[in-house]
């Protein structure tokens, strides 16, 4: 008998292992940091994005411990021409700015496809 599962969600696991997998081990979230109430991989496909809404995931970057005070820095207090500017005058390095946003969106793509339904759907909330 064939699975009553729908395609995309063995698609959408594989994808995830493949993505979990490419990520430096040292920049992955510990279980412990990811909030309660955060669904697994398969739920978050089929249980909805409505379900984020109650969920905070806003302070994870700062507060995993997996980002440096610098990388912090970097990712939080400037924009783009901020950044191009502190990198011309050799305030900081373009490696370590790479780094930094690196980190954080590998934060983004283990704690979810999660973390992005979140963001996504909490901005179109009046």
């Amino acid at each position: 008998m064939a699975s009553q599962e729908p395609r995309y969600v063995a698609v959408a696991q594989r994808k995830q292992a493949e993505l979990a997998a490419a990520i430096p081990a040292e920049w992955q979230l510990p279980a412990h940091v990811i909030p309660g109430g955060m669904l697994s991989i398969s739920d978050s496909i089929t249980v909805g994005p409505k379900y984020y809404q109650r969920v905070g995931v806003m302070d994870i970057p700062r507060t995993c411990g997996i980002l440096t005070p610098k990388e912090l820095d970097i990712t939080e207090k400037y924009d783009v021409r901020g950044l191009v500017a502190e990198m011309t005058e050799g305030r900081l390095k373009a490696q370590d700015v790479v780094r930094g946003f690196c980190k954080v969106r590998s934060h983004a793509s283990l704690s979810p496809i999660k973390l992005l339904i979140y963001m996504v759907y909490s901005r179109e909330q009046p």
